[in-house]
């Protein structure tokens, strides 16, 4: 059983995919009801190229409905999940009466680590470029970088350019693929954080806030 989300959505059924059938084994995809049309375009393209029928089986649908099924249904062997935490708790619990294998890749950001002798300007491009790509959509977008604290300014000051090199648009004048995470977002924005970064930026550009 593969359940893939939906920030990387032909990239995670492909990682999960071409494994299963290099050694032979039949699967269930359950994408991500938010990114459903990628499955749907990699089934067609199993299809056309002669994949026997069972090997490869699609299901779409409410991932909180579905997920808790199959980890729970005693023919399946294995559950690969890549999603959130409570997805991943919730999965394990419902393969742990018929002790199958499960492989979680659970949510949570990458720790970005530059050291002393590193090149700043760099290694830091590097890590605000990267936090940003696919609008930060990504479980391991480096958030979160520690530096020297002796070079904490000339950091910042690197970051603030970075970040002011940066085009970003207006989420709002266009409607949102992922409006549930929209208004998460929202709500979660204007709750208080313990300590929160100074941002140099203004107030149109990315700016360097926990998350």
């Amino acid at each position: 059983m593969l359940i893939t989300p939906w920030n990387w959505p032909i990239n995670q059924i492909a990682c999960k995919l071409a494994p299963a059938l290099a050694v032979g084994c039949t699967m269930v995809l359950k994408p991500s009801q938010n990114a459903p049309y990628s499955a749907a375009v990699m089934a067609e393209i199993l299809h056309d190229a002669g994949v026997p029928a069972g090997v490869f089986n699609l299901v779409q649908g409410e991932g909180a409905q579905l997920g808790e099924v199959f980890a729970s249904h005693p023919l399946v062997d294995m559950v690969s999940l890549t999603g959130s935490n409570a997805a991943g708790a919730s999965i394990s619990r419902a393969a742990a009466a018929s002790c199958k294998r499960v492989s979680l890749e659970l949510g949570g950001k990458s720790a970005n680590i530059i050291l002393p002798t590193a090149d700043l300007a760099k290694a830091v491009t590097h890590g605000v470029t990267s936090m940003m790509g696919n609008t930060g959509q990504t479980c391991v977008a480096p958030s979160r970088m520690l530096v020297p604290r002796e070079r904490l300014a000339e950091v910042e000051e690197l970051a603030k350019r970075a970040c002011e090199s940066l085009v970003v648009g207006d989420p709002n004048s266009a409607p949102s693929v992922q409006t549930t995470q929209t208004s998460f977002s929202s709500r979660w924005a204007g709750r208080p954080v313990r300590s929160r970064p100074t941002s140099r930026t203004s107030a149109r550009s990315a700016s360097l806030r926990e998350k």
